[in-house]
C-alpha cells in the first residue's frame, strides 16, 4: 500500500482530534487504555471506542500484558503516521500545541507514578 493510501485511511480512521490525539501519544511508547484516559482526562470507554476504530482499520496493535492491554501504532504504518504527524503539526501549530500539551503531561503523569507507588508500598 502507497503513502498516500495509508495516509487517506489514517485520516479517515482519524476524523476527530481525540483520535489524533490518541495516535500521536501511541507514537511515543506503547500504553493502556487506563494510561491514555488519565493523560487525556477522558473516560475509558470512550478511549476504547476510539481504539477500536484505529484498530479496526489496522493502524493499532494490542498485547496483553497480565492484567492490562497495550496498545501501539502498527509496525507498518508508524513511520508514514510519525511523519504524517509532524507535516500537521508544521500546517497547524495550534494543533501541534496541543498534541505537545499531551506529551508532556504523559511525561508528568509517569514520574509521579513511581514516586507514588514507592511511598504507598
Amino acid at each position: 500500500m502507497g503513502t498516500s493510501m495509508i495516509l487517506a485511511k489514517f485520516f479517515a480512521a482519524v476524523g476527530d482530534e481525540l483520535t489524533l490525539r490518541i495516535a500521536s501519544l501511541l507514537a511515543t511508547r506503547r500504553m493502556a487504555v487506563h494510561e491514555l484516559a488519565d493523560v487525556l482526562q477522558i473516560s475509558q470507554p470512550r478511549i476504547s471506542h476510539k481504539l477500536a476504530k484505529l484498530r479496526k482499520y489496522g493502524f493499532v496493535e494490542n498485547e496483553r500484558d497480565q492484567r492490562c492491554v497495550y496498545y501501539a501504532l502498527a509496525e507498518p504504518y508508524a513511520a508514514t503516521i510519525l511523519a504524517a504527524l509532524k507535516r500537521l503539526g508544521q500546517l497547524q501549530p495550534d494543533c501541534l500545541a496541543q498534541l505537545k500539551e499531551d506529551r508532556l503531561k504523559l511525561v508528568a503523569l509517569s514520574r509521579s507514578k513511581p514516586a507514588a507507588r514507592a511511598a504507598t508500598g
